[in-house]
């Protein structure tokens, strides 16, 4: 259950700050019930948001082929296209936002994958893990 001003945030809707005024003005509802109050425990897989169900409540994991001159940065590097200009617009306004599990060169095309999940990333990602990197060019 999280509060409803938090989920509105939480899933890139609007900011925490604006999450209010989206409440007030009926934009929640849960059934039939619209949710007036910021501050109501509400489960994100019943609610509605401009009468449409939450996608992905359950975090992203998703699968993405990056193209030739993307970079895996969340900052454009030299004017680079960055994989996540690729991505709904709603999946980086998430928090925690999208990342993507490794790092493909920007010369380099080829299977990434993504999720907001950060344990998950961190455990394929991370060093300690010593998970072996492959690169099937040669």
């Amino acid at each position: 259950m999280l509060r409803a001003d938090a989920l509105l945030s939480r899933f890139g809707y609007c900011s925490r700050r604006e999450a209010s005024a989206w409440i007030r003005s009926g934009r929640l509802r849960l059934g039939q019930t619209v949710i007036t109050s910021p501050s109501a425990k509400v489960d994100p897989a019943q609610v509605l948001v401009d009468n449409q169900r939450i996608p992905f409540v359950n975090g992203i994991f998703a699968a993405l082929y990056k193209p030739l001159g993307y970079t895996c940065s969340h900052t454009p590097e030299n004017g680079a296209p960055t994989i996540y200009e690729l991505l709904p617009a709603s999946w980086s306004a998430r928090n925690p936002s999208v990342q993507s599990i490794g790092r493909l060169d920007k010369e380099t095309s080829g299977l990434l994958l993504l999720s907001d999940d950060g344990s998950l990333v961190h455990a394929f990602a991370s060093p300690r893990r010593h998970i072996d990197k492959v690169n099937y060019n040669n």
